[in-house]
């Protein structure tokens, strides 16, 4: 018994001094591998850029994970290549991590305040797909400010504050994004502007092409393979401003909101079917009409959201079918009737004030309408 007593002695004294030395790190000992490859973001608050012809692997980084639904691919990061025309993500059938399909996500390491945020993106047209160039923060709390160009439909811009979000709009495709305490502006066009509700936290800049898995037709419509498919990103710039001159710069968009009007809830018309969601026939001389429209102290962007086949333009006049002309919208062919896009004009807010009848009138070509804005930039 005294043998095993002291056996067990020895064996505790062996444990303390193996534990000791193990913890006993001279000053300056090197860290392991592992410890030492934790990234820490850094808050980017200086002008960038990059032209996106090669991996910068210091600032950015290729998403290799798979998000869940309603995902339908995996984040590969094989698909993210690079020349001398920018960066391009590729969705294909190649089967990665679990699903059928790879696509690909190109994140920021750094997170940025608020400023201006570009990039130019050559995209293609395919129902259920998303490309997209966005801000987000992450977990624990969920900001984001999307530019999304999605299925057949065209481009949607959107945010979410602490998680919240139901803020979509069908833009013009802008893929500008200007950032402040009180506003946000997509292309120099005000959408948004409620600084209560607004994001607040710093973002990371995020770049991604995906399908979803079928939980989201009614959003991005029925995706069937046709691929592969490729967004090419090029020209990545962040110029940050300032919270003072962003309020300064944003007074008149908090004063004058933005205002929306449906076609097909117009109060009058001439030569047009009207059905629910959009206004059809829309030929030279056709009109619609909307009444006390209040343009405040004056507007100067009027857009529309707009499918057809062929180019032509509208006019947008005050007070009657043939009075004061204050802008002609020219529009391109959409591909087809049931494909919307968003164009628009300016306007001369010192003519276009004050309330007024405004009629939308056809003078070349043929369109469908859906929705119209009017914003002062």
């Amino acid at each position: 018994m005294v043998r095993n007593f002291l056996r067990v002695i020895a064996l505790i004294y062996l444990v303390g001094f193996v534990l000791g030395c193990s913890l006993d790190l001279p000053s300056g000992e090197a860290v392991s591998d592992s410890e030492s490859s934790v990234y820490v973001p850094k808050v980017i608050s200086t002008a960038k850029s990059d032209p996106l012809t090669s991996f910068n692997s210091s600032f950015w980084e290729k998403a290799n994970w798979n998000n869940g639904s309603p995902f339908g691919c995996a984040f590969n990061p094989n698909n993210i290549t690079f020349s001398s025309s920018g960066m391009t993500i590729t969705l294909n059938n190649t089967a990665y991590n679990g699903k059928p399909y790879s696509g690909g996500e190109y994140r920021s390491k750094d997170t940025f305040t608020y400023g201006i945020f570009r990039v130019t993106m050559s995209t293609f047209t395919a129902s259920g797909t998303v490309q997209s160039f966005f801000l987000y923060t992450g977990t624990p709390t969920w900001d984001e400010i999307d530019v999304e160009k999605i299925g057949t439909k065209g481009w949607q811009y959107n945010y979410y504050k602490d998680g919240v979000g139901g803020h979509e709009y069908m833009g013009n495709g802008s893929t500008t994004i200007e950032w402040a305490p009180n506003y946000i502006k997509y292309g120099g066009t005000t959408v948004y502007g409620s600084p209560t509700t607004l994001p607040k936290n710093n973002m990371k800049v995020m770049m991604n092409v995906w399908n979803h898995d079928g939980s989201a037709t009614a959003w991005l419509g029925t995706f069937t393979y046709a691929g592969p498919y490729r967004t090419t990103y090029r020209d990545f710039s962040y110029t940050p401003i300032s919270t003072s001159s962003s309020s300064s710069s944003s007074s008149s968009s908090t004063t004058l909101p933005r205002i929306d009007l449906q076609a097909w809830s117009c109060n009058a018309s001439s030569g047009v079917t009207i059905w629910s969601g959009g206004v059809g026939s829309f030929d030279p001389g056709d009109w619609i009409r909307f009444d006390n429209v209040d343009l405040k102290t004056g507007y100067n962007n009027f857009s529309i959201e707009y499918a057809t086949t062929v180019s032509g333009s509208l006019e947008v006049r005050l007070d009657s079918a043939k009075g004061t002309l204050v802008g002609t919208v020219n529009y391109s062919s959409t591909g087809d009737w049931g494909t919307y896009k968003w164009t628009g004009c300016s306007m001369d807010p010192n003519v276009a004030k004050g309330v007024h009848t405004i009629y939308v009138k056809g003078k070349s070509g043929a369109a469908n309408l859906a929705r119209i804005t009017i914003n002062r930039n």
